[in-house]
């Protein structure tokens, strides 16, 4: 994965220890430290342009230190909640962006969401069900990954579902290949006409945006 030393076990990505330790570093050399997985807000805005609106409630999974939740913000998308397990990362994330007011950031394990059912209008993962699917060569493979593995990727989408209002919509940008992907959305009854949509975005290197309704 692109940010990460190639000495670093794969492993680590799945540890709020690795990423606090990272946080603290990157916050340390550069107070408004960065740093964007994946494709950025202007990339992504034709895709997120078709889900969201000014008004949408938005949950941003593991926001980390990215620049897109501002850059949604300044684009007229102002009530993003976002949360992240490293406290470093949300405690420097809020006083960076103490102008923007209707912004939230909490504390808080994607695996274990703390809201009420059927609170927001959207909820984003960009690239942190990429962390969690990370484990080293030993515990499995990308066809058979650990069990643990799946199992979280499975209950950070169905905690995502829960805290989604009817008619809401789980978006997931990912470089991970497809049918490695679509496995931890798909749910029987669940999104509208079962649908798992993809759009691939890239030309020699693609990613991939999936979105789902739920019902």
């Amino acid at each position: 994965m692109d940010g990460i030393p190639a000495s670093t076990p794969l492993s680590e990505l799945r540890d709020k220890a690795y990423w606090d330790s990272r946080y603290d570093k990157e916050f340390q050399e550069k107070d408004d430290a960065n740093f964007d997985w994946f494709k950025g807000y202007k990339d992504l805005e034709p895709w997120l342009s078709e889900h969201l609106k000014p008004e949408s409630k938005i949950l941003m999974l593991g926001c980390g230190n990215s620049t897109l939740s501002a850059d949604l913000y300044n684009a007229g998308y102002k009530h993003v909640h976002n949360i992240d397990f490293a406290p470093t990362c949300i405690e420097r994330m809020k006083a960076l962006h103490a102008d923007k007011a209707e912004m939230t950031w909490e504390v808080m394990d994607v695996l274990d969401l703390k809201y009420d059912g059927a609170t927001f209008d959207v909820a984003i993962d960009k690239g942190t069900m990429d962390a969690l699917l990370c484990f080293d060569p030993e515990e499995g493979s990308v066809w058979s990954p650990p069990e643990h593995v799946v199992a979280n990727c499975t209950k950070e989408v169905d905690e995502a579902i829960r805290v989604l209002k009817p008619g809401g919509k789980f978006l997931y940008c990912t470089f991970g290949q497809p049918h490695f992907r679509r496995r931890y959305m798909q749910r029987e009854g669940v999104w509208k006409d079962d649908e798992v949509k993809l759009t691939t975005l890239g030309d020699m290197f693609h990613y991939f945006l999936f979105s789902c309704e739920k019902n």
